[in-house]
């Protein structure tokens, strides 16, 4: 596979990133039930941020590291028993994710955004139908 992983990761975590910024210059300015419900979101992930470590720690800072340092957070390995095949591992150098190899921190962030926009689009909604404001 070589260097190809390098891509796939650093691409994989920018685009986990661009979910953030878009929500919060795109998506907010859909409605003012949108904005608040987006606003309410960022205001929970900083209260708690360890409740929210994924986006903190990995999503935020990891694209910080890849785009202002060139630090990949994560590498490529080798592991060889004698006498079988070899496997390559795929680390991830942030402590609290160093247990998950590259792909179930990927899956662990997808699935953060997923429930953090249903929560968003949620509260979003509650508040048009509460309003009966429509965008």
């Amino acid at each position: 596979m070589g260097d190809d992983w390098i891509i796939t990761w650093s691409g994989a975590v920018i685009l986990l990133r661009v979910v953030g910024h878009a929500l919060k210059n795109v998506d907010r300015a859909a409605s003012r039930q949108m904005a608040r419900a987006v606003d309410d979101a960022w205001t929970r992930w900083e209260t708690d941020r360890s409740a929210h470590s994924v986006f903190w720690l990995f999503i935020r800072d990891a694209r910080n590291a890849i785009l202002k340092e060139f630090e990949l957070k994560a590498g490529q390995g080798v592991r060889i028993q004698p006498g079988a095949s070899h496997e390559v591992i795929y680390h991830v150098y942030i402590p609290e994710f160093e247990h998950l190899n590259q792909l179930q921190l990927l899956d662990l962030a997808v699935r953060w955004w997923e429930t953090e926009l249903d929560i968003i689009e949620r509260t979003a909604g509650e508040g048009q139908s509460r309003t009966g404001e429509v965008s």
